[in-house]
């Protein structure tokens, strides 16, 4: 690619192909902001190391087990009672089946039987079996190879679709694993958010796209039903930790105190889109 052609790329954003419309955000993380669309993203985003090695070098190898199992274990079956209650307000709550892509632990999926709900989890990354507090994970990639052996009425990707590079072909395959009344449950960050913004902890270089809300409400053959912002004190405080001390006391912070608030300006986004 010559000069000419890279600085015409580098002048349209690569979600909605407007022109001279790009302008640096985290510039020491290549990341950029689309002033027309509102999506953010990096322009050369690093490969996404996996999250279990990262807490494990913070919790160091003694404390290792403890610190993924008990502390982050608490930590993500916080976030997926946040879901569950938002989706218990947002919808009738009435799914037979559902698929939650990107488990993790599978603190959800685990969350949604408890509720009488037959749910399952597919996670990508298997060094995560160790931990999991469920035994209804599978292990691979949410794409043309993944076989549907039923429909859902349900599929929830929570906190992972930026690291894709093109999330919105993965949503039009979810689109055909959907039973003819199912959604789509997506939470993410708010790209128009001003705490999102003053933040560089919050964008991680290994980040493709963050969408904003623009770019939900224009997707081909979906609809957006809901999208609701928050504040999460608790998800700050993650992203800012510096050592362990910082995690354990978030961790009995958290146990009780309300970690998540509706707020206009609030960094997370919890989205229901719906086939049309």
């Amino acid at each position: 690619m010559n000069v000419m052609e890279n600085e015409i790329l580098e002048s349209h954003c690569k979600v909605c192909l407007s022109k001279n419309c790009i302008e640096d955000l985290f510039k020491e993380k290549n990341c950029v902001v689309c002033k027309k669309c509102d999506a953010i993203y990096s322009v050369n985003p690093i490969v996404h190391k996996k999250r279990v090695n990262e807490e494990s070098e913070i919790l160091g190898d003694i404390i290792k087990k403890m610190g993924i199992k008990i502390i982050s274990g608490r930590y993500r079956d916080i976030i997926a009672e946040q879901y569950i209650e938002y989706l218990k307000k947002k919808t009738i709550f009435k799914f037979n089946h559902v698929l939650d892509v990107g488990a993790h632990f599978g603190n959800l999926v685990k969350k949604f039987n408890e509720n009488g709900i037959a749910a399952e989890g597919l996670e990508a990354s298997d060094e995560y079996k160790k931990f999991t507090v469920t035994d209804k994970i599978t292990y691979g990639y949410f794409d043309e190879n993944f076989l549907v052996e039923k429909k859902y009425d349900l599929i929830s990707f929570t906190n992972m679709l930026y690291y894709l590079k093109n999330p919105i072909s993965t949503l039009e395959y979810a689109k055909k694993c959907l039973t003819k009344s199912g959604m789509i449950f997506i939470s993410t960050y708010n790209t128009n958010s001003s705490i999102f913004r003053q933040n560089n902890k919050f964008f991680e270089p290994s980040y493709n796209i963050v969408q904003s809300r623009k770019n939900f409400e224009t997707i081909n053959d979906f609809k957006l039903i809901d999208y609701t912002t928050y504040d999460s004190e608790m998800i700050t405080n993650a992203v800012n930790k510096t050592n362990y001390s910082d995690i354990l006391k978030n961790y009995f912070k958290f146990y009780f105190k309300k970690s998540f608030k509706e707020n206009n300006n609030g960094h997370q986004a919890f989205i229901l889109l719906k086939p049309v």
